[in-house]
């Protein structure tokens, strides 16, 4: 099962692909004063920021199962999207 995005370190500052990704988003999202625009754009980022990590964090330990795989694939995926994604989302309107 491929992530969202991968989340793996960079050498220089430590920080995620996830983190980069949303970092070019806020910077773009700044340079056109969105907030003028689409005064929750920022805010929808940052949640959907959090949103992606915990997802990965939690196909990280799908890797190493062995059994139970889909039941886990489609109980956690459907909690993600009931519990993270969907209330997540209410900041992008």
């Amino acid at each position: 099962m491929k992530r969202l995005q991968q989340d793996e370190e960079s050498d220089e500052e430590k920080t995620t692909k996830t983190d980069e990704t949303f970092d070019k988003i806020n910077a773009f999202l700044q340079g056109f004063k969105s907030d003028n625009i689409l005064p929750s754009a920022m805010a929808c980022s940052n949640n959907l920021r959090k949103t992606v990590k915990f997802f990965n964090e939690t196909t990280a330990g799908w890797e190493n199962m062995t059994e139970g795989l889909a039941e886990a694939y489609v109980f956690d995926t459907s909690s993600w999207i009931s519990y993270q994604l969907a209330p997540s989302s209410r900041y992008c309107f």
